[in-house]
């Protein structure tokens, strides 16, 4: 069971960033309570929830440990501690058509569909339990009481970015640098807190974030360091200082110069539609120091131009299913390409006509009321394989 639960921890919140997270041994030092990895390489699409053109080129964790309260699992804290956390990304070069860029938004449905199943669940369990539900709803509350009592410590954060393409004849680099930054759940007053399984007053939630030498620099020209070897690449970003393209050393360029803060978040914690606009979903109160702010022209300049490059591969993005590889200059190549720009514009104007036919409803109401009686079934059944309830 405690093996499980680290496995859930660090697969949830580390799963989807690391390469190759193992989590099968993790019963070496769970008795003392401790669980340390070290020197994890990060993923390539690690960044892949900005929704940006841009990946990972090179990047490592030096350290994680996960403090187990072996004797509290319930009430006591399990503490997620990450210490020195390098990242250098760059621009993403796709031309080809990847069905793999439309998981995010597949995730998205899919995620609300669990959050209106765990719904029902929870009024199945309201109206009465049975040996059914037991262990589910003891699993379940323990899963819970772990999520709201974890604490995240960070330490030694450098994230970059290098791009050479944007501006001819120019390296430039940009970086967010963290010394610290921790995240606590507490109470309606912000102290912190352990819970025993009681859920926060009205769905609600509360964490108290604190931040520490939080800067931003962009350096308009700068040597790249993506291609660095794990030691070199830790000696680089660990410096405050940066090397030119002619091999100077020189300070950063400073936009935001180092800043602490204290941010108290309130999130209301349904993951359902909110029915109520006046109601949000996320209520911040930060507390910061005076900014330094100071911004170049040059600095100004690569900033525009990398928001139109953004701006354009999004655009870009919605049409690259049909388009061709490579511009030829011959008939055959033309003739792709007018077929191209004649698909992008037609698309958008045959799927709304196809959504408003009556096949196309008849068919999706058929879809839906046989979806609804298939997994209704499902749900009130025992140890049944969805596949075998399709018809």
């Amino acid at each position: 069971m405690l093996e499980r639960l680290a496995a859930w921890v660090l697969n949830t919140y580390l799963g989807e960033y690391v390469e190759n997270l193992n989590t099968d041994q993790l019963s070496i030092g769970l008795l003392s309570g401790a669980v340390e990895l070290e020197n994890l390489p990060l993923r390539k699409d690690a960044l892949k929830e900005l929704d940006l053109p841009v990946e990972v080129k090179a990047g490592f964790i030096g350290k994680i440990r996960l403090q187990i309260p072996v004797t509290h699992l319930k009430t006591e804290p399990w503490v997620i501690s990450i210490e020195n956390l390098y990242l250098v990304a760059g621009p993403a070069l796709r031309t080809k058509y990847d069905e793999k860029e439309e998981a995010p938004e597949q995730d998205r449905k899919q995620q609300q569909l669990d959050a209106i199943e765990a719904q029902w669940k929870r009024k199945m369990e309201a109206s009465g339990p049975n040996e059914d539900t037991s262990w589910y709803a003891y699993s379940t509350n323990i899963f819970y009481n772990v999520l709201e009592n974890l604490q995240l410590k960070i330490k030694d954060v450098h994230i970059r970015y290098e791009d050479s393409t944007i501006l001819p004849g120019m390296n430039l680099a940009f970086g967010i640098t963290i010394k610290s930054i921790s995240a606590v759940s507490t109470d309606e007053n912000y102290s912190p807190r352990q819970t025993g399984g009681e859920k926060a007053t009205g769905g609600m939630k509360f964490k108290l974030v604190r931040l520490e030498n939080f800067a931003i620099y962009w350096d308009a020209d700068s040597a790249p360091v993506s291609d660095f070897d794990l030691t070199d690449l830790r000696d680089a970003l660990m410096s405050e200082k940066c090397r030119t393209t002619e091999n100077q050393i020189k300070n950063h360029d400073y936009m935001v110069e180092p800043v602490s803060a204290e941010a108290r978040l309130k999130r209301n914690g349904s993951a359902l539609p909110l029915r109520s606009r006046t109601t949000p979903r996320y209520v911040c109160d930060l507390t910061l120091q005076k900014i330094p702010l100071s911004l170049s022209e040059d600095q100004y300049r690569g900033i525009t131009v990398l928001m139109k490059e953004f701006e354009r591969n999004g655009k870009a993005r919605h049409y690259r299913k049909w388009r061709p590889e490579a511009w030829t200059g011959d008939k055959e190549s033309i003739r792709k390409w007018w077929q191209f720009a004649i698909n992008s514009v037609l698309h958008g104007i045959k799927d709304r006509r196809r959504r408003r036919t009556p096949k196309f409803i008849s068919e999706r109401i058929g879809l839906n009321k046989q979806y609804t009686t298939v997994y209704t079934r499902f749900l009130e059944a025992k140890d049944i394989d969805p596949a075998s309830l399709m018809v």
